[in-house]
């Protein structure tokens, strides 16, 4: 379990009153307590009583019995048998005043008459207790530590218990409190002192079972419960602490500090919204820094919440989350100030952190250099890995990667961090850089991790990253075949790992395959319908096998799911070109020594598309000129063409009419189909009647050919 320091303690930031938990700081006197004004009262209206002598405590917190007699506390109890008054009405003023709260006064009175008579107990009693209220606790043990407590009110114990505690010393101050227990079972004070004492003592269990006992005792004491708030926060319970915050607030504690605690209680268990919520009604219970803190807070879960958030169900309200924690933070920004230092900045910074998450990419950057340039902020790691998948995102490589490396000199070694680097380096085609990065991180992730509570180890899916990225370099480096057979290893090992699938998916669309591509991505949106890259990658699939009205039908879908992302505006950009006019020119050329056929050869075609008709047909005009120099002379042929093209999922075909340009009654006509059966082979078949292919000393000399082909293509 994990432990911490007590609230109270020399490096605690919660304060306490020692044996009234949480009702003022440490040295603080102003609210002692109810035991004391009870003491008070019962000091000025009990009736003489004989008290038994004791001896002070001895290592264990016991005491040894000693011969009768008599002493007692003005304070306290009573007059004792057959002493002497010494200066009564000083003695009664002093005691007036120190319970007003004149503790200077009242310990001037005091300290002199101790002077005249330093053996009179009952008075070196009174005093004792007056310095320990005053927070005078250095002289107050030094002059308490010996007393004969048994034979005083508990009250004296308490005292100078509170002070031990004070100064450090939770051992003897837990000694004093059980040994008035053991007189007194139903002091409160003294309940909620040993719990705490044993707190900082670190006797967490036995602090624990002497807390259940108090509040069994006593279930309607705030003291307790303030005590019980302290304990379990120390134990890390803070939903815990916080009920008995609460519950003591409730029972009449100082609301100010039991409120306060409660805050806190609530921020450490995470209970941002709730700790604002518990606020609100009175900010002014915290101090500046623990409003900004608890501002902040829950600025941050809300992001947190939000890149966490399951997709909506409705397309337009998939920003609905990131929006709600960009409110938070704006409104958490007119209440927390620039001048309150590190709260203002997290806020800004979380801010970014929104942004990016909204894919306001040039929003970033600008908020970025607002908070460097005008501001001089220096902008954590997480801050930095903000603007380089900025850059990323605007295609930014070279200020992508400078970000990524500065924000790794913060976090070496980041697995998200060095995949943004790996992307960025890719991105600039540094692909040999790109897999040194990707080597390094499959190489400082362990294969499995070890989880508490789990009777075996788990596949780290931080390494996965890397191994994922190993081969994406590969694929970008040209080595498709490898990237292929690598993610199908990855994919057999974790199948139910949609980023995996996705990347086999667009290596098998890089290699000309996407029929498989499509069924990859069918498995994707069966297990994830809202999967925005995979219905990306469908639609590009759908683009290669010229099925427009399937590609435009996915793209409709994205305009809804993500208009904001980049890959959705190529996909778009890339349909529309696809249906627009189209120029299509080729060449070949061919050189020789010498001879009948000519010593140079040129070969220009060229068809000029309209636009699509119907998502699958399109006419096109077209030409071909046949250029060759001969020994005596040069020669040229020109014949023209117009046509129709078909484009489908499996057969492609066209056919044209042809005829010389010179020479109208020369008419042909020529065609080709192509059948692709699946992704890996292809059938055409291609004729011309009037064949651009015989030679052209053959052609002006009037002879003509026509042409028959065939072939089977394999990828």
């Amino acid at each position: 379990m994990r432990r911490h320091q007590l609230p109270g303690s020399c490096v605690s930031e919660l304060p306490i009153a020692p044996d009234r938990a949480g009702i003022g700081r440490r040295g603080s006197v102003a609210h002692w307590g109810l035991g004391i004004v009870v003491g008070l009262l019962l000091a000025s209206a009990a009736p003489a009583a004989a008290i038994p002598l004791a001896t002070p405590l001895d290592d264990w917190g016991h005491s040894s019995p000693t011969p009768a007699g008599g002493v007692h506390s003005g304070l306290v109890q009573s007059v004792p048998q057959g002493a002497h008054d010494r200066g009564p009405d000083d003695r009664e003023r002093a005691v007036r005043i120190a319970r007003e709260g004149r503790y200077d006064e009242a310990l001037e009175i005091l300290t002199a008459l101790h002077e005249e008579d330093p053996d009179d107990l009952p008075l070196k009693a009174d005093l004792v207790a007056v310095l320990s209220w005053a927070g005078e606790d250095e002289e107050a043990v030094r002059l308490g530590e010996h007393l004969p407590f048994h034979a005083l009110d508990p009250f004296v114990s308490e005292a100078v218990a509170r002070s031990s505690r004070n100064l450090g010393d939770p051992v003897f101050a837990s000694r004093l409190y059980m040994d008035v227990l053991f007189r007194d079972p139903t002091r409160v004070q003294s309940h909620v002192g040993v719990v705490l004492s044993l707190l900082e003592r670190g006797a967490w269990d036995e602090a624990e079972a002497r807390f259940d006992e108090a509040v069994r005792r006593f279930p309607e004491s705030a003291d307790v419960h303030l005590a019980g708030g302290h304990l379990y926060l120390a134990l890390d319970r803070p939903s815990w602490a916080a009920r008995h915050y609460r519950r003591a607030e409730t029972l009449g504690a100082d609301p100010a500090e039991a409120r306060r605690l409660e805050v806190l209680s609530l921020l450490n268990q995470g209970a941002a919204f709730l700790a604002v919520e518990r606020m609100a009604p009175n900010p002014e219970f915290l101090d500046a820094g623990e409003r900004g803190r608890t501002l902040s807070e829950r600025g941050s879960r809300a992001v947190q919440w939000s890149i966490a958030a399951p997709p909506t169900p409705h397309p337009d309200d998939r920003f609905v989350a990131v929006d709600r924690a960009l409110a938070v933070l704006d409104s958490a920004l007119v209440e927390v100030q620039p001048a309150d230092g590190y709260p203002w900045e997290r806020l800004r910074f979380d801010r970014v952190v929104a942004l990016r998450e909204r894919m306001e990419m040039e929003t970033v950057l600008t908020e970025i250099r607002e908070l460097e340039e005008d501001l001089g902020l220096e902008l954590p790691p997480y801050v930095l890995r903000m603007a380089g998948d900025a850059h990323l995102y605007l295609r930014n490589a070279e200020e992508a990667e400078e970000r990524y490396r500065a924000a790794l000199e913060g976090w070496p070694g980041h697995p998200e961090l060095l995949v943004g680097l790996f992307y960025a380096l890719v991105q600039g085609e540094r692909h040999d850089k790109a897999a040194e990065v990707a080597r390094e991180l499959v190489g400082s992730q362990p294969e499995v991790r070890s989880a508490e509570g789990l009777a075996e180890s788990l596949p780290n899916p931080d390494r996965l990253s890397g191994e994922l990225a190993r081969h994406l370099g590969m694929a970008f480096a040209g080595d498709l075949k490898g990237a292929q057979a690598g993610l199908d290893e990855l994919v057999g090992r974790a199948p139910m790992n949609l980023s995996l699938r996705q990347e086999l998916a667009s290596v098998y669309l890089w290699r000309g395959w996407p029929r498989l591509a499509l069924d990859e991505y069918a498995r994707i949106l069966a297990l994830d319908p809202h999967h925005v890259r995979a219905r990306i990658g469908r639609a590009s699939a759908h683009m290669d096998l010229h099925e427009r009205e399937a590609a435009y039908a996915a793209l409709d879908t994205l305009l809804v799911l993500a208009p904001e992302h980049e890959q959705v505006r190529r996909e778009l950009e890339r349909f529309r070109v696809d249906g627009l006019w189209e120029l299509d020119i080729s060449g070949q050329g061919a050189r020789s020594s010498g001879g009948a056929l000519g010593v140079r050869d040129d070969l220009v075609e060229g068809r000029f598309f309209t636009p699509l008709l119907r998502d699958h047909h399109r006419l096109f005009a077209g030409w071909t000129r046949n250029r060759a120099d001969f020994p005596d002379q040069a020669g040229r042929h020109d014949r023209m063409a117009a046509g129709l093209e078909r484009r489908g999922r499996t057969l492609r075909w066209w056919g044209e009419v042809t005829a010389d340009r010179n020479d109208l009654g020369r008419v042909g006509g020529g065609g080709r189909i192509e059948v692709r059966p699946g992704d890996r082979w292809t059938l055409h078949l291609d004729g011309e009647s009037y064949s651009t292919r015989v030679p052209l000393q053959a052609t002006r000399l009037d002879i003509d050919g026509w042409h028959v082909g065939s072939g089977v293509g394999y990828r």
